[in-house]
């Protein structure tokens, strides 16, 4: 039962409310949306619609039906794989300096919540996540029928990793950037998806993109020149830009998977001049509808990658020195409650691992120890061996 009200939770935080509902057989469901730093400036939050639609099949006030919503996902309800009611609509109303639509009189059951699209043309505004809600609401201070909350906004995100950890001189390596797809527009239009990078000092840009897109079961490859253009200046500075084809079919995908993400892979080349020890530090940036991208000031930029250059004169890659094993950090005790600096609201329901037995850890650590010293005395005889063949 614990895991439908994490569910909810990672999408929604409860306000308090009244415990019970006027009748027993009827609720409420109040949403409150809150302007986000990703909004293009001047959109009102008045005017933005929600749908719901009550689950036919689940009933939440059985065992069976709350297990069967616990292994519910909302991209099968979306893809019709479960049978839905018909959809109930609610604007948002300015109250104060938010938005707060109000379904009342709802019967009792399992709820889907979308945002709607609000925004027309070349703006940015952030939507909220489809999620799962239940009438009654059960939690370990009662049983709630009026619900009240703020949903979790979907970040537009732009993630950036290497299939390295080091790389070694001359060496081949891809970059890959993962982004977040927005919601097109009251049009089903996307406007812009443009990708900017500019590598390390040292590193070349190889002609060889691949560009896919997606989402839950679901995976599409574009096409360079029919989807995006792929341009790489002085070597270094990398633009993907999305084609008026490409916008198209991205904004359908979108339509059909709301956990749509593209997905950007470039190869890089190390420079043999690289020096050892040297530290490439890499961020791109993402500007979608809403960001023109001849506006460095406003832009989605990556984390940072940070790759380290490793090499000797003797062509043998040192290995690490490994660390004496220490017990692992206790996680956030499970709860009802998401995670406030997780962008994306989602939950610690994992099980607490159990601390290690110390006399383990430290045989472990004796083990890498000894295993270490047999390491490194194979490079000292290597390296006699090279000295008294150079003098012969």
């Amino acid at each position: 039962m614990k895991q439908v009200f994490l569910l909810f939770l990672a999408f929604l935080v409860l306000f308090p409310s009244n415990a019970h509902a006027q009748s027993p057989q009827t609720g409420s469901i109040t949403i409150h949306k809150e302007a986000s730093s990703f909004d293009s400036p001047g959109l009102s939050l008045a005017g933005i619609e929600f749908q719901i639609n009550r689950l036919s099949e689940i009933d939440v006030m059985s065992e069976a039906g709350r297990k069967a919503l616990e292994t519910l996902s909302v991209a099968d309800v979306l893809k019709g794989q479960t049978l839905i009611d018909a959809p109930l609509y609610q604007q948002t109303t300015l109250e104060g300096s938010i938005g707060v639509a109000r379904f009342t009189d709802l019967p009792i059951g399992a709820y889907l919540v979308q945002e709607l699209p609000s925004r027309t043309g070349d703006v940015s505004r952030a939507i909220t996540s489809p999620f799962f809600v239940s009438i009654p609401y059960f939690s370990v201070d009662g049983t709630y029928y009026n619900v009240e909350g703020k949903p979790k906004i979907q970040p537009i995100t732009l993630t950036k990793s290497a299939d390295v950890s080091y790389v070694t001189a001359g060496d081949k390596f891809n970059y890959t950037l993962d982004a977040v797809v927005p919601l097109p527009d009251t049009n089903g239009e996307l406007h812009r998806f443009v990708i900017k990078d500019t590598v390390p000092d040292g590193l070349e840009v190889n002609d060889n993109p691949r560009v896919t897109m997606r989402g839950l079961n679901y995976q599409s490859t574009l096409q360079q020149g029919t989807h995006y253009s792929f341009t790489v200046d002085n070597n270094r500075d990398v633009t993907l830009r999305f084609s008026p084809n490409g916008l198209t079919e991205l904004a359908r995908a979108r339509q059909q998977h709301f956990d749509l993400t593209v997905q950007f892979t470039f190869e890089s080349t190390a420079s043999k001049d690289l020096a050892d020890g040297t530290r490439l530090h890499n961020i791109a940036y993402f500007y979608p509808d809403g960001y023109p991208d001849t506006d460095d000031s406003r832009s989605i930029p990556s984390n940072e990658v940070v790759l380290a250059v490793r090499k000797d004169d003797n062509g043998i890659i040192v290995p690490p020195i490994p660390t004496i094993p220490t017990f692992p950090s206790t996680p956030d005790t499970p709860g009802y409650a998401p995670d406030p600096t997780d962008p994306t609201g989602s939950t610690n329901a994992e099980k607490v691992p159990e601390k290690r037995n110390i006399l383990a850890s430290t045989g472990a650590s004796v083990i890498a120890m000894i295993v270490f010293g047999l390491i490194l005395a194979t490079i000292g005889v290597a390296l006699i061996w090279k000295r008294q063949s150079n003098e012969q």
